[in-house]
């Protein structure tokens, strides 16, 4: 049975109206910017669709998956799910296209996968990290690939992506799963019965892509 289940026109029409006050509450969006609702509900269908089905086909279930992969079944994943962005993004009315709105709305469907891009703190703060220079610098292990030099604020994104998903995998099981199990006795109050029956090993333990992004925001203020 597949993994996800974001596959179907009929689920994600139910969908819209909840994503479009969300994505209005996280400014991801305004009126002004986005003037054919249709049209975003048409680009979000179609960029949740075509990631749920790839994610699927390689079952992959968060960022930490990644470590099984070929480069090559890694580059298709990582670019479907950024050709995505850009589809979602592009119903904004923007000289640029940003990643703004296509990652937060394709986080809210792969939370455990899709990292949130906010320019107060990934462009202006995260991309400056020692850190990050280093991994740009030394390309590590293919993690970055056919960078998109085009759309300058894609390619702040598909570096920020590769970032998260190796410090995810390359992080020793042990101190993953002890940051885990801290993420989620932060929810506890919120799901208790969820967390408690799936542990560590199901979807909502293993939230990798949002572990990576208040790791790499906290980082920032240290």
């Amino acid at each position: 049975s597949p993994i996800w289940l974001w596959n179907s026109e009929r689920i994600l029409k139910k969908c819209h109206a909840l994503i479009w006050q969300m994505t209005g509450e996280w400014q991801a969006r305004r009126s002004i910017t986005i003037s054919q609702p249709g049209r975003f509900y048409s680009y979000m269908t179609k960029g949740v669709m075509s990631v749920a089905k790839i994610l699927n086909r390689y079952e992959i279930i968060s960022l930490s998956d990644f470590k099984q992969l070929d480069q090559k079944r890694y580059e298709k994943i990582v670019t479907c799910i950024e050709n995505s962005i850009i589809q979602i993004s592009g119903t904004r009315l923007t000289e640029e296209i940003q990643p703004v709105l296509g990652s937060k709305v394709l986080h809210h469907f792969f939370p455990s996968i899709v990292p949130v891009y906010d320019d107060k703190f990934i462009s202006k703060q995260v991309l400056k990290l020692k850190e990050f220079d280093h991994f740009i610098e030394t390309n590590a292990d293919g993690w970055l690939f056919n960078e998109h030099k085009q759309q300058s604020r894609m390619l702040e994104y598909h570096r920020y992506f590769a970032f998260c998903s190796q410090q995810i995998c390359e992080t020793p099981s042990q101190s993953l799963n002890h940051l885990r199990i801290k993420f989620m006795n932060f929810y506890t109050d919120l799901a208790p019965k969820m967390f408690s029956e799936q542990g560590t090993k199901g979807l909502l333990g293993r939230l990798d892509a949002k572990l990576a992004e208040y790791c790499l925001i906290g980082a920032t203020y240290r």
